[in-house]
C-alpha cells in the first residue's frame, strides 16, 4: 500500500474507487465499508482509496477538546494494508481544508484528484463547509461527474452499533475484551523501546519500556494487562504493566512496561507493538521488592491461565 501525505505525493490516477472518513481504530464498521471498496476496485480493475485526515477534524474545531485516537496513523496504515487498500492518502485538516464547500468539495478535491468511479461513504457521512454535504449531495452531483455513490450502513456486534467512541469508553473502564470484539482486531500501542531503571531484571522481571511518539495516542488507565508481543513480525506471550510504580516511589512519571515470558533478545531502540488482551488487576503499593516479586510471578500465573483458556 502507498501511503501519501497531501496530494502532491499522489501518483497519477486514472480511475479508482474511494472511501472518506477518519477510521479511528479501523474498527468492524470502518472494515465493512474497506472491504467493499476494495472488492469494488478489484472488481473493476482499478485504484482503491481511503481518504483520511490528520490532524482529526474534531481535534481542528475544538482544540481544547482532547480526542484520544484508537490508532497512530503508522497503525492505521498497517490496518489498511491488511485489508488491501492500494492507496491511503492523509490529508492535512486545515482552515483551508475545512473552509471547501461540498460543491468543491467533490469537483476540486474528490474528481481533480481521485477520478472516482465509485464514493464508498459510511452512514452520517457529511463534508464540507459547515457539514452541508452528505449522501443525497453526492447523489444529486453523480450524473454530471460520473461517478456512483454506496453508502454502508451502520454494523452492530452482539447488538452493539460500533463506533470509535463506544470503543473508547469500553478502554477508558479496562473492558479490553468487549473493546477488542468491536475492534474486529486487538487494540495497540506502538513505539519503540528505550532504556528504564533495570528494576525488573533485577528481580527477574526484565521489561521492554514503550515511549510512544503520538501525544493523542489513546493509553488505557493504569494496571496489569495480559498482553501480546509482536516483534518482526513474531507474537510473544506477555504482561503489561501502565502506571507509576508506587512500590519503587510515589511521584514517578507513568511508564509503559512490556514483560515478555521466556524472552532473552536485547531489544533497545528497535520498534515494538502490544496487543492488549485483558485487564488482569489495578496497580497498588507493594511494601518491599520481594512482595512486587511475588505479586509478578502470580501476574505471571495468571496471565498465562489467560492463554490456556483462550484460544489466539
Amino acid at each position: 500500500m502507498q501511503v501519501c501525505f497531501g496530494i502532491q505525493q499522489l501518483p497519477p490516477i486514472n480511475a479508482s474507487v474511494v472511501t472518506i472518513g477518519s477510521f479511528d481504530g479501523v474498527h468492524f464498521g470502518h472494515q465493512q465499508i474497506i472491504k467493499k471498496v476494495v472488492a469494488e476496485a478489484q472488481k473493476r480493475q482499478i485504484l482503491s482509496i481511503v481518504v483520511s485526515f490528520e490532524p482529526h477534524p474534531r481535534v481542528f474545531f475544538n482544540p481544547q477538546e482532547k480526542v484520544p485516537l484508537l490508532t497512530s496513523t503508522a497503525e492505521k496504515g498497517d490496518l489498511l494494508a491488511n485489508l488491501g487498500v492500494d492507496i491511503l492518502l492523509v490529508m492535512e485538516f486545515n482552515a483551508d481544508f475545512a473552509n471547501l464547500s461540498a460543491e468543491d468539495y467533490i469537483a476540486d478535491f474528490l474528481v481533480k484528484n481521485l477520478s472516482p468511479k465509485l464514493i464508498v461513504i459510511g452512514y452520517d457521512h457529511h463534508f464540507g463547509r459547515q457539514r452541508r454535504g452528505n449522501l443525497d449531495f453526492l447523489k444529486n452531483r453523480s450524473e454530471f461527474f460520473a461517478y456512483e455513490v454506496e453508502e454502508i450502513a451502520p454494523r452492530d456486534v452482539d447488538n452493539l452499533v460500533v463506533s470509535s467512541t463506544k470503543i473508547r469508553n469500553f478502554l477508558s473502564k479496562k473492558q479490553i475484551e468487549q473493546a477488542n470484539k468491536l475492534l474486529n482486531h486487538n487494540f495497540s500501542l506502538s513505539g519503540t523501546v528505550v532504556k528504564g531503571q533495570q528494576i525488573g531484571h533485577k528481580i527477574g522481571f526484565p521489561t521492554a519500556n514503550l515511549y510512544i511518539a503520538e501525544s493523542q495516542k489513546l493509553v488505557p488507565p493504569e494496571g496489569i494487562y495480559v498482553a501480546m508481543a509482536v516483534l518482526n513480525q513474531q507474537k510473544y506471550k506477555a504482561m503489561l504493566y501502565i502506571g507509576r510504580r508506587p512500590t519503587l516511589d510515589n511521584n514517578l512519571a507513568q511508564t509503559i512496561e512490556l514483560h515478555i515470558f521466556d524472552f532473552a533478545q536485547d531489544i533497545y531502540f528497535q520498534p515494538l507493538r502490544i496487543e492488549l488482551l485483558a485487564h488482569l488487576r489495578e496497580d497498588k503499593k507493594l511494601s518491599n521488592l520481594q512482595e512486587l516479586t511475588a505479586q509478578l510471578e502470580e501476574d505471571k500465573r495468571q496471565s498465562l491461565l489467560f492463554f490456556e483458556n483462550h484460544q489466539l
